[in-house]
């Protein structure tokens, strides 16, 4: 394998100083988090994500673009190492690691047994395949292939039932997710002796379903998800981690190519290592990271002013909310802010972007600090009940996703929590007693 690695532009990089100094305080809270073993969390996933950002952002020979003569403005700069600086003061001052030295009850939810709830969660997945089948002819997949190869959009096979989709199969993950981690016994315990080989199945056909419209994210999110709940419970092992990822790439990928309809992606790269795949997976991941400043840029740029919670009640509700609480011409504000995104890549934008038109540009940047703290405390909290633990596992995808999109902001998320919070228990943890006795544990009421 040889390939020629391009000149980096030094003096685009130059122009970027106050970048350069957010990436060394972004590089440095995720050394924080590696150094005390909280790096494997949704904070961690997206402070990687705001990292490769700003390096795509100072090195933009590393991949082809329309951005690499692209100078964010001074504003936007200034903006990103605010993102940087409060980062760092609410991961290094106030994340914690969880104790899981605590004994928990039997898992019960809501209304009916978890086996119940699963198979009415699959039904609901399965309405998804069912209705793009009678509406389009095909799964939605194969479908909305055929529409992005002749110059559709993906949302052309989503439907009010994909979205319930999305939400069940969100839902179901975190039942068995949240199952799994209260019982502390191996897998092999937990599907052979406790007979939950129906309950997986059932996630898996969840997500299955869910993955017939081309939606790689639950399935992915979901999987990053249990790999933090491992990493809080101290299970996380790293051989068979690098079997997931390697194997998740590969799903991402492959999903990817088939609903753009060609076999890779690469012509986005500068170089290529001559490897087609990976050279596909380096280009899906350009794809995804490297045009989420230069968006900001544009958003920060050319928002209008702030409509106080009024965009994010309109993604909530667009059909009911759309023309009533927004007017007309601030009905959909973000929808028409992709006509005059200049820069190659998808629409990625970080949750900034979408806040910045709620609340401005020092607004959003409180209210983003408000959501993150929010997601420590959460994460900090996550092994104090089964409760506890099957709302940030829920959680984890909104606050994941932050670099990328405001996903605390749109329906599936909101949605999929809500339905946690409501069929979740409420039975309190029980301390172990013998733990009780040998150490002093923190105050887990």
């Amino acid at each position: 394998m040889s390939f020629d690695l391009p000149i980096l532009g030094v003096g685009l990089l130059w122009e970027h100083p106050l970048v350069i100094f957010a990436l060394m305080i972004f590089i440095g809270t995720l050394i924080y988090l590696f150094t005390n073993g909280m790096l494997i969390s949704a904070p961690g996933f997206s402070l990687f994500v705001f990292s490769l950002s700003s390096i795509l952002v100072l090195f933009p020979l590393l991949v082809y673009s329309s951005n690499r003569d692209y100078v964010l403005s001074n504003p936007c700069q200034w903006y990103i190492l605010g993102i940087a600086v409060t980062w760092a003061i609410a991961v290094m001052g106030f994340m914690r690691k969880p104790s899981p030295d605590i004994s928990y009850p039997e898992l019960r939810w809501r209304f009916v047994p978890q086996r119940v709830w699963l198979v009415l969660l699959a039904l609901a997945c399965l309405l998804d395949p069912i209705i793009t089948i009678v509406r389009f002819g095909k799964i939605g997949l194969i479908h909305g292939n055929e529409m992005m190869g002749a110059g559709g959009s993906h949302a052309d096979v989503i439907t009010a039932a994909t979205v319930i989709g999305w939400e069940c199969g969100s839902v179901a993950s975190t039942m068995l997710q949240t199952d799994f981690f209260v019982s502390r016994v191996s897998w092999k315990e937990f599907l052979f002796q406790r007979r939950k080989w129906f309950d997986l199945g059932l996630v898996l056909f969840c997500l299955a379903c869910n993955s017939t419209t081309g939606n790689r994210f639950i399935l992915v999110m979901n999987v990053l998800c249990f790999a933090s709940g491992l990493a809080i419970f101290g299970r996380l092992r790293t051989r068979p981690a690098l079997v997931g990822a390697t194997i998740l790439l590969v799903f991402f990928t492959v999903i990817g190519n088939y609903r753009i309809g060609r076999a890779d992606i690469k012509e986005k790269l500068t170089f290529e290592t001559q490897i087609k795949f990976l050279d596909s997976s380096l280009g899906w991941i350009a794809t995804y990271t490297e045009p989420i400043f230069p968006t900001l840029d544009t958003f920060l740029q050319n928002a209008p002013s702030p409509a106080w919670g009024g965009a994010w009640l309109n993604n909530i509700g667009p059909t009911v909310l759309r023309g009533t609480i927004l007017n007309k011409d601030r009905s959909s504000p973000i929808e028409e802010m992709y006509e005059i995104i200049p820069h190659f890549g998808l629409t990625f934008r970080t949750m900034y972007s979408d806040l910045i038109f709620d609340f401005g540009d020092v607004g959003s940047l409180i209210v983003g600090m408000v959501i993150l703290f929010l997601s420590i405390i959460l994460y900090n909290r996550s092994t104090q009940s089964a409760r506890s633990l099957a709302i940030y596992l829920n959680t984890f995808q909104m606050f994941a996703f932050m670099p990328l999109l405001a996903t605390f902001y749109t329906q599936v998320p909101f949605m999929s929590f809500a339905i946690t919070l409501v069929v979740s228990t409420y039975a309190p943890p029980q301390v172990d007693t013998e733990i009780e006795e040998t150490q002093d544990l923190p105050n887990l009421v």
